[in-house]
């Protein structure tokens, strides 16, 4: 259990430095504005799984998390590392919902509905960046 905690611990702060990184190079406010949502999301589930690792081990959870995402340039590369991220983050939360019990499956429950509706918008971001390439 613990070291899906921690997977969970690194995946969610990869994506949200990943998104951090995406917001600086937006200019379109309708994404600033649900992506600012997004790492909102992404930051108070990053701090659920180390408050359940610290409930579920005893100890707080004190890694050093220093991975910036992915070195990509692009808008279009970044909205789809993310959505490759919130891919594995739904395979992720599915295991843990169905081998975790009480608090941790009902955490992972959640994760992985806002998971989804992420990977829906992300994918959904993707086939616009891809279809104003092909305007232009």
């Amino acid at each position: 259990m613990l070291e899906m905690l921690e997977q969970a611990i690194r995946a969610t702060f990869v994506t949200w430095q990943l998104a951090e990184q995406l917001l600086e190079k937006l200019c379109d406010e309708q994404w600033q504005s649900w992506l600012t949502s997004y790492i909102a999301k992404e930051q108070k589930q990053h701090e659920i799984w180390k408050y359940l690792f610290m409930v579920s081990s005893g100890i707080p959870y004190e890694r050093a998390l220093n991975d910036k995402g992915q070195a990509v340039q692009h808008v279009e590369e970044m909205v789809a590392a993310l959505f490759f991220h919130e891919i594995e983050k739904n395979m992720l939360y599915y295991r843990m919902y169905t081998q975790l019990a009480k608090a941790p499956k009902y955490a992972a429950e959640q994760a992985l509905t806002h998971s989804l509706e992420h990977s829906r918008c992300f994918f959904q971001w993707m086939q616009k960046e891809r279809e104003q390439a092909q305007l232009i």
